[in-house]
Order: C-alpha cells, then sequence, then structure tokens
C-alpha cells in the first residue's frame, strides 16, 4: 500500500523549477557561474520585491532580456516566472498606477517569453490600500465591535483587476 501512494505522489513529468532568485541578485548570481544554461531545470522563479516602482524604472524588458540569454531560455524551452510582482495601493502609488503597472507588466513579460506574473489576489489586510486586485470592505460603526466591525462578505475588485482581465483579452 506505501508502494501504491508513492506512485501518485511521483509525477515523472512534472516540471522542476529553480526558485528563490531575488531580482536584484540573479543575475549577478548567474554571471559567476560556469554555464548557468546547463542547469538542469525547467522553469525559473525570480521574486520580483520591487515595491514603489514601476515597470518602466525597474527595467523589467532589460532584465528579462538578459536573463533570457543567460539561461538560453529559447534554445532550451525554458520558462520564466515572475512571483509575487505586485504593487502596494498606498502612499507611493495609486490604485490607477497599479493598474498600468499590473497590465504594462503583463504586456512586458508577455513579449520576452516568460509565464504570466503572480500577485496578491486578495489584500489580505482588509482595506482598499496595499497589496492584491480585491478587498474586502468592513462595514459597522464601532470599533470595539468585533475587532473594528464586520467584513462584508464578498471581494471588491479593484481597478488593476480589470486591468489585468482586458490586457489578457488583449495578449
Amino acid at each position: 500500500e506505501i508502494f501504491h501512494r508513492w506512485v501518485k505522489l511521483y509525477q515523472p513529468d512534472a516540471r522542476v523549477v529553480a526558485g528563490g532568485f531575488n531580482f536584484d541578485k540573479v543575475l549577478s548570481y548567474l554571471d559567476r557561474m560556469k554555464d548557468p544554461a546547463a542547469l538542469k531545470f525547467d522553469d525559473f522563479a525570480v521574486q520580483m520585491n520591487i515595491g514603489e516602482l514601476s515597470p518602466e524604472q525597474v527595467d523589467l524588458d532589460a532584465f528579462m532580456a538578459e536573463l533570457n540569454e543567460t539561461l538560453k531560455t529559447k534554445e532550451t524551452g525554458r520558462r520564466i516566472r515572475m512571483t509575487e510582482l505586485d504593487w502596494h495601493i498606498g502612499e507611493y502609488v495609486t490604485p490607477l498606477q497599479q493598474a498600468a503597472y499590473h497590465a504594462r507588466a503583463t504586456m512586458l513579460l508577455n513579449s520576452s517569453g516568460a509565464l504570466p506574473h503572480n500577485f496578491s489576489l486578495i489584500n489580505t489586510g482588509f482595506s482598499y490600500e496595499g497589496l492584491g486586485v480585491f478587498y474586502r470592505q468592513s462595514y459597522g460603526n464601532s470599533e470595539s465591535v468585533r475587532g473594528g466591525g464586520a467584513h462584508l462578505p464578498y471581494h471588491i475588485p479593484k481597478p488593476s483587476y480589470f486591468a489585468l482581465i482586458e490586457i489578457g483579452k488583449f495578449l
């Protein structure tokens, strides 16, 4: 029976993902390797903690071009995964900027052959500000009731949600 459970878990066709690479360090790390394109993996995941910067300020296009060249993604068929590429609505980024950044990043990544980027779907802080493309609205007028009010049982989309849907249709 243990063998049958193991067989169910084993997936010989599963893709191997090299992960744990930070945006600001990955290229210098790969440059120190003898032949990074020879690494045995199918996909390559990069953590994109870029916070308040726009895709242009990050120079996402040049970054992807260099990463694709270093890893020879076209020749090897590997894919690049951008993880947690999100912008925080608040002091530095407006809701419309967040929407524009997601749309432009999606177009830039699509043109370089990268997979769609991951983002926070729901703002777990239950406020309009913050990460994510959905939020839950509080109701109630007393801070002492259930920790400041209860949360409505539905999620409300931010402008970024609509931008991602439309850019997906376009691509």
